[in-house]
């Protein structure tokens, strides 16, 4: 897309965002509404709900071992079925017909080109604001401290 804007004398500009702790901080009980909704076999809901939930943990330091604590949200790290649960929770991330949306594993990019900066910068502000519903809707948090917008262009 960005070479693509070069050659048609278009600016390219892209926002990047990072899911902050994507896989830990899974909202369960939102993945397992997204499993029935999108037509999951139940007998698969039931494994996939079996292998989230009531998961424990406990901390040593030292000596001393804490109480038994439930996990309350995300998909366990290095299994091999979570990247497949955390693209399932978030497939259906909110899509713009102005912009271009570039998503892997927990960094999202959302571009947009036209010859005029004022429209790109109209239609990711646009998107971002749907998007920042969409993320609040369902328990997802950006890491701020990550964000970038970036302009790409010929003309300097």
């Amino acid at each position: 897309m960005i070479s693509a804007g070069f050659e048609n004398k278009e600016h390219t500009d892209a926002v990047f965002l990072d899911v902050q702790k994507a896989f830990d901080r899974v909202w369960l009980n939102g993945l397992i509404y997204k499993l029935i909704t999108h037509n999951t076999p139940p007998p698969l809901i039931k494994l996939i709900t079996s292998f989230l939930l009531n998961r424990k943990f406990s901390v040593r330091v030292n000596a001393t071992l804490s109480k038994l604590r439930q996990i309350q949200a995300g998909v366990p790290q290095g299994a091999k079925l979570s990247p497949a649960l955390f693209s399932i929770f978030i497939n259906d991330i909110p899509q713009k017909h102005n912009t271009t949306l570039c998503i892997y594993a927990d960094d999202t990019a959302i571009l947009s080109k036209n010859k005029n900066t004022r429209y790109i910068t109209s239609a990711l502000n646009k998107h971002i604001q749907k998007l920042e519903c969409w993320f609040h809707k369902w328990k997802i948090a950006i890491n701020t401290s990550k964000a970038e917008a970036v302009l790409f262009t010929r003309n300097l």
